[in-house]
């Protein structure tokens, strides 16, 4: 897991070290396994993994993935009505929208409006759900929630958005990541991995979205006019 599949695994593993009390809901499309690998082995009393629907995933950036978000968003609001929840939080809503006509309160976490700020790398697709749905699901929502003040600043600025109504709150690190000594670190990439010099690392997704092409010539440039570093990709 990766990206907003990460944050909400870890945001089901911690929310039960801190209340053993309320029960909790969650609610996803996918098989839970996908979701949470070896769920059946995961003992939380008061977690409740719900498989709402069985949808072959479709690309969100094509036609058939907005039809079927939107068929999602609907179908899932008429089984929310019947859940009996005081909360809803809702952990992407770019990808999975939902039409907020249920009593609970609403909390939404947005971790950015990308394809406002910058069209190219976004799908006319995804470029209209956040400029005509994501709106409407803003407008409902009792209170968001995003992970820096560069996003709380853009939501304001696109959406009109209130101070008051949103809340930053940093992306969590599991307690494995700590600082460890220089020395060791350097010895153990060089023996992994074969890398002795300094070097510029990268490390996040390796996909279409992220401007590694734009990187790599910005490298190639900084190496002629006589940087030493390397230059480290890491990711999936």
């Amino acid at each position: 897991q990766r990206g907003i599949g990460k944050y909400v695994l870890n945001l089901i593993k911690e929310i039960t070290k801190i209340d053993n009390i309320n029960n909790f809901v969650f609610f996803h499309k996918r098989k839970p396994d996908y979701v949470i690998p070896n769920c059946k082995q995961l003992v939380i009393s008061n977690i409740l993994i719900k498989f709402l629907l069985n949808l072959k995933r479709t690309r969100a950036r094509s036609f058939f993935g907005a039809v079927e978000s939107v068929f999602w968003a609907l179908t899932t609001t008429s089984r929310l009505k019947h859940a009996e929840l005081d909360l809803l939080h809702v952990t992407n809503p770019h990808k999975e929208p939902i039409f907020f006509s249920i009593s609970a309160k609403k909390i939404l976490t947005i971790h950015d409006v990308g394809s406002l700020i910058c069209r190219a790398p976004w799908t006319t697709g995804e470029y209209l759900n956040d400029l005509v749905i994501l709106p409407q699901l803003i407008r409902t929502a009792d209170h968001i929630i995003t992970i820096s003040h560069c996003t709380k600043n853009d939501l304001m600025n696109y959406y009109g958005i209130p101070s008051g109504k949103i809340s930053v709150v940093y992306n969590g690190v599991d307690e494995k990541y700590k600082p460890i000594d220089k020395s060791v670190a350097k010895r153990f990439i060089y023996q992994k991995y074969g890398i002795k010099d300094a070097f510029i690392l990268y490390l996040g997704a390796i996909n279409w979205r992220k401007p590694l092409p734009s990187l790599i010539s910005s490298f190639y440039i900084l190496s002629k006019r006589g940087i030493k570093h390397k230059m480290v990709l890491a990711g999936n």
